[in-house]
């Protein structure tokens, strides 16, 4: 924007005078860069040629800050994320000239402590920051700059669980009292990861068998449900003790066998 003053002089008496006028103008840029001003006496050019400046960029704005990055929306359980930072002004202009800015970022679960973000300052007024979510479901990330939130914080982050691990695994065997010779007997796995998250997706591989009193061993077929769940069923040719064994990628659950 340009304000412009004119300042005049006169002088009088005995039927003679003089005087002269000068304006002032007065900018405010709002873009960082290299600036030109021409100034115009009705067509020609004041100064002989235009006037060129260099313009920084302001103080750092957290309203303007912009976030990118697949952290700021998604992550999964024990995996690193990532996104960064975009360091403006007030007018959207990045920011380069401040060093190490006091970026503060933390996701909040429900159940477990905050989860600090690491962050790097690349010293292009851009900043990557990463975290690592032990908890699943819909938390906030809360972004900061000298304690003041940024455009957008809280972001939500919508938090998947990680692959599934052996250890923490469970089978659902309530069917599976009173068994009968000949009648069928539904189970259920049920995925979860190393930080007992439990897992909404299909996609892991589970295997069953059943042994029988006689110690033969017969596979067993799983329908991978696509919600983390993986739906059997065993039907016992004999009368005895049977065990039903359970495994991810060869390795047992962590309660298998079940007898």
């Amino acid at each position: 924007s340009c304000v412009s003053g004119s300042d005049g002089g006169s002088g009088g008496g005995g039927g003679g005078g003089g005087g002269g006028a000068s304006t002032r103008l007065v900018f405010v840029p709002t873009h960082a860069g290299e600036l030109r001003v021409v100034i115009l006496d009705g067509n020609a050019m004041l100064g002989g040629g235009p006037l060129t400046f260099t313009v920084r960029a302001g103080e750092v704005h957290p309203p303007s800050c912009l976030v990118r990055g697949e952290g700021a929306t998604h992550a999964v359980a024990g995996e690193l994320a990532q996104l960064s930072v975009f360091v403006r002004d007030r007018f959207g202009n990045p920011v380069t000239h401040e060093d190490r800015l006091p970026i503060v970022a933390e996701l909040r679960g429900k159940h477990r402590s905050p989860v600090l973000a690491q962050t790097v300052d690349l010293r292009t007024g851009e900043y990557q920051l990463s975290y690592t979510a032990k908890e699943s479901g819909e938390q906030p990330l809360h972004v900061y700059i000298r304690k003041e939130p940024i455009g957008g914080s809280p972001f939500t982050v919508l938090v998947q669980a990680g692959r599934a691990l052996a250890a923490q695994s469970e089978v659902d065997t309530s069917k599976l009292l009173g068994l009968r010779v000949g009648v069928p007997a539904a189970f259920v796995v049920h995925a979860y990861d190393r930080h007992k998250n439990r897992a909404w997706r299909g996609g892991e591989q589970f295997e069953a068998a059943l042994r029988g009193p006689d110690g033969q061993r017969v596979e067993l077929s799983l329908t991978d449900q696509g919600d983390g769940t993986y739906s059997g069923s065993m039907v016992c040719r004999q009368v005895g003790m049977h065990h039903l064994e359970t495994f991810l990628e060869q390795t047992p659950l962590g309660v298998s066998p079940h007898a």
